[in-house]
């Protein structure tokens, strides 16, 4: 049956319980290649630009967690690291295009000077893949609205087996168990009501925060409003001071900080907001996997938020979906 969206945007958000599968599934082809590659590494570069910038953090953290150094770049510092690590570190490239300007120059830069490349792309065609000593091919289609959705929940699922594979298993229940939620999490955000402020502030931790730089990233690029996004305790060194009636402070963390932070913000007048968005089949996840799901109402949000603004989620005025 063909169901008509207003908006790409909306379309590729409801596609995402395949889209993970995909992703899954293509970096899971890749598994003893990932293995081998990675046997022997003294560490891990990862990088890429905006959405795929926030995917590289959540690698990293996958990483170090597993025992494997890593850091997380921008596109533009990876010469530093190919100074002073050079060939010894394994340089991971996120972009779904594969033709990112900054990304593309920071492999050519690691690919000149003998290290190894990986990259996750959505384009097998692209630059970035023909540089790349192994492509994960997310698998996930055209991504047509400028915003990244569907791509980056496919990132993160990609790199959930990536370091599956690394560490000689697999986290094909977990897919499995994400991919059966993703239209749950979209039916409880059918209803989802935005509210008016000149600013939001997203703050998280650990995982979370990767989820709370990535929501901050789809408000300002869809609805063009101001968005910050935290670690949760240095909130509390200096920028909670602004806070105040005029802000929508979003809270993706569950501990004593984010609490106490909470109540503060509530008593400056601040409209205080729970990241899942009240969603129950999000809280019955654990991060890092909630970080796919944890996503999906914040992209939804945005693009409501940008409809009530007279916006098109789907065209930002000043944004192309590819910076070449």
């Amino acid at each position: 049956m063909f169901i008509w969206f207003m908006y790409q945007m909306e379309e590729e958000i409801r596609s995402q319980s395949t889209s993970v599968r995909n992703a899954w599934e293509s970096a899971h082809r890749k598994s003893s290649e990932i293995q081998d590659m990675a046997s022997g590494a003294m560490g891990f570069v990862v990088s890429g630009s905006g959405t795929s910038f926030n995917a590289s953090l959540f690698l990293s953290l996958l990483l170090n967690d597993s025992g494997r150094p890593a850091v997380p770049v921008a596109p533009s510092e990876v010469g530093t690291y190919i100074r002073s690590l050079g060939r010894n570190a394994i340089y991971v490239f996120f972009s779904q295009s594969g033709e990112s300007r900054d990304t593309v120059r920071a492999a050519r830069e690691a690919a000149e000077s003998g290290a190894r490349i990986i990259s996750f792309t959505n384009s097998q065609e692209s630059t970035l893949s023909k540089l790349s000593d192994l492509e994960i091919y997310l698998s996930v289609g055209p991504e047509k609205a400028v915003a990244a959705t569907k791509s980056f929940t496919a990132m993160l699922m990609a790199s959930l087996e990536f370091c599956s594979a690394i560490q000689g298993s697999c986290s094909e229940a977990v897919m499995r168990k994400v991919a059966a939620s993703v239209g749950q999490v979209v039916g409880q955000a059918e209803n989802l009501q935005v509210v008016s402020a000149d600013n939001y502030i997203f703050l998280g931790s650990g995982y979370s925060y990767v989820t709370a730089r990535e929501a901050a990233l789809k408000l300002r690029e869809t609805a063009s409003v101001r968005t910050e996004a935290f670690i949760a305790q240095e909130f509390e060194h200096g920028y909670i001071q602004v806070a105040g009636s005029k802000d929508a402070v979003v809270t993706f963390s569950e501990d004593q900080v984010t609490a106490r932070i909470r109540e503060e913000c509530t008593s400056f007048g601040a409209q205080v907001l729970d990241g899942s968005l009240g969603s129950q089949v999000i809280r019955g996840f654990d991060y890092p996997e909630r970080c796919v799901l944890e996503i999906i109402p914040w992209q939804l949000y945005a693009m409501r938020l940008a409809q009530s603004r007279g916006l098109n989620p789907d065209r930002p005025d000043r944004l192309t979906k590819v910076l070449r």
